[in-house]
């Protein structure tokens, strides 16, 4: 009877045996597998352990798991395991390691103590995933989207700053135009009611405020209009060949009425080369914004002198005025949109000018400067490049 238990037994234990070199085998061909003493020195290592850490066990067997520490992790973050596992618990947590060649490489882990007849650890095992494919597609995903968020971010913004443009612009236009229609429509009563032929001369006065009303409204509505088209980016550019002196003696041609009314005079040279490749349209928009103001804001019989030259490949442009000048403290306001400075309050404008003239001159990849004394004159730079 006895020999038969002892025979049952035996093929029991035979059994339990089995089965746990079977879930062993299972274990360690599916996971990373470490068991480390109380202390945490390393007993055993599986060959997966091997693979991803590119220790060899000898180099292992004995050590504790600072070998492969990556740095990654705080100190308290490593306290917190130690705590945890020191305290009979399951550890579950993703980590950071380095490898023996100084790579690294991500663990999903968790950490079982074994514990004693007192309900102690007496070791620990810790079993382990690689996750580092998933940790790297995770940073480029999140990466990816943070990316589009800012992306997304700065469209919405644009969006919002075109559309509170649009809103500032209607306002400010209706308030630009009253001024001149209201003028027109004065006159044009006032000379309705000048009847006698004695009244000629009033009633040539008013037509010529007219006029000028009809021109400031042309100004005022390109200058919407230039402007408008800069802010959504529908201005196309296109570049040619043209002689550059010719091009601006023609300008100088066409502006000759503006000046001629006030008694001015352009004074222009060149220097260096006269072809050049570059949006004629654009720096024609840029020359009669600048000669304008430069007329605008001098007095009647002024010169202003216009210079331009091809160095290099490189052009550039110089209008030097004797105007009112801009007042120091509001210089670096100057390109700011539907800026008026102090002293020019009452000379007809938008104060668009210069805001589109330096979109138009950073469109061809230029770039403008300015110096200015009060009450001596304005000098405008223009720089940019050959095609």
């Amino acid at each position: 009877m006895n020999k038969v238990k002892e025979e049952h037994n035996s093929l029991e234990l035979e059994k339990i045996d089995q089965n746990i070199s079977d879930y062993k085998f299972a274990l360690d061909e599916s996971c990373i597998v470490t068991i480390t003493d109380q202390k945490g020195i390393i007993q055993y290592v599986n060959d997966n352990f091997c693979y991803v850490s590119k220790f060899t066990k000898e180099e292992l067997i004995g050590q504790d798991h600072r070998i492969t520490n990556s740095g990654h992790h705080s100190k308290h973050f490593i306290q917190e395991i130690w705590s945890t596992i020191a305290s009979a618990k399951i550890w579950r947590g993703d980590l950071k390691n380095k490898a023996k060649d100084g790579t690294f490489y991500w663990v999903q882990t968790t950490i079982i103590p074994f514990l004693n007849n007192a309900g102690k650890p007496y070791k620990y095992m810790a079993v382990r995933s690689d996750i580092t494919n998933q940790i790297h597609l995770q940073e480029k995903l999140d990466k990816k989207t943070k990316q589009q968020i800012e992306e997304l971010t700065k469209s919405l913004a644009h969006e919002k700053e075109i559309n509170e443009n649009k809103s500032h612009f209607v306002s400010f236009a209706s308030h630009e135009f009253r001024s001149p229609l209201t003028a027109i429509l004065s006159s044009l009563s006032l000379i309705e009611s000048y009847n006698k032929p004695e009244q000629e001369e009033k009633k040539r006065k008013h037509i010529h405020r007219i006029s000028s009303c009809v021109t400031n409204l042309t100004e005022i509505l390109n200058d919407f209009l230039k402007f408008g088209e800069l802010e959504e980016g529908d201005l196309k550019i296109t570049y040619c060949k043209f002689n550059l002196p010719e091009f601006i003696r023609t300008i100088i041609e066409e502006m000759d009425g503006m000046i001629q009314a006030k008694n001015q005079q352009i004074i222009y040279c060149h220097n260096g080369d006269s072809v050049i490749e570059q949006s004629e349209k654009t720096l024609r928009n840029i020359l009669y914004n600048l000669l304008s103001n430069a007329s605008k804001y001098s007095p009647n019989e002024n010169e202003i002198q216009l210079a331009s030259s091809i160095v290099d490949n490189k052009g550039s442009i110089v209008i030097k005025d004797k105007g009112i000048g801009i007042p120091k403290e509001e210089q670096q306001k100057v390109f700011s949109q539907a800026f008026r400075a102090g002293n020019a309050k009452d000379i007809q404008g938008t104060g668009l000018g210069l805001t589109i003239v330096k979109k138009y001159v950073e469109l061809i990849g230029g770039k403008i400067d300015f110096t200015s004394e009060l009450g001596e004159g304005t000098t405008f730079t223009i720089e940019f490049d050959q095609r």
